[in-house]
């Protein structure tokens, strides 16, 4: 009984929805310029082979999708897809 409700509890993990954001800065310097790029990210995952990702850096956000054969870029704002 206690093993195939551990096998259960794993199944269930397995199949479960990820989801996370990061943020980051890149900073570049030549002598006395300097950049900074901040660059955000959400992803999302849908076991075993689904993804989104949205991807904004202030200058061309896009979304990138995957369905485990295939995956596609869409620049947002431009509404175009590639």
């Amino acid at each position: 009984m206690a093993r195939a409700l551990l096998q259960q509890v794993a199944e269930q993990y397995r199949t479960l929805p990820l989801y996370y954001e990061s943020e980051w800065t890149e900073i570049w310097k030549a002598g006395q310029t300097e950049t900074r790029r901040v660059t955000s990210q959400k992803r999302y995952y849908l076991p075993p082979d689904k993804m989104r990702a949205e991807i904004g850096d202030g200058e061309e956000p896009f979304v990138d999708l995957a369905d485990g054969k295939s995956m596609w870029r869409i620049y947002t704002d431009a509404n175009e897809y590639g």
